[in-house]
């Protein structure tokens, strides 16, 4: 049987137990190598265990000293409207 060496993004995320928003998160971030073959991207299986021993040393992998720590903020794409408008108010 041969062994599995690169890992599509999904696989990655369900190995990592994590969603793929925050896989191509951490991947922008740098922190997981990729590869492409043609349009698809895969992560090779010694990068996906290189980041799990990082994360267990607490090394850059981890959340602490993450200078894109605002990207991994959860933002809401539709603005909350101002209620004084709504109620028929001008403050301005």
């Amino acid at each position: 049987m041969t062994k599995q060496i690169l890992h599509s993004v999904l696989s990655t995320a369900q190995m990592l137990s994590i969603g793929r928003s925050s896989l191509y998160l951490l991947i922008a971030d740098g922190e997981i190598p990729t590869v492409k073959i043609g349009r698809r991207t895969l992560i090779r299986e010694d990068e996906i265990h290189k980041y799990v021993e990082r994360l267990e040393e607490g090394g850059p992998a981890s959340n602490e000293g993450h200078e894109n720590e605002a990207r991994h903020t959860k933002m809401s794409l539709y603005p909350r409207p101002n209620s004084s408008k709504l109620e028929g108010r001008d403050d301005e």
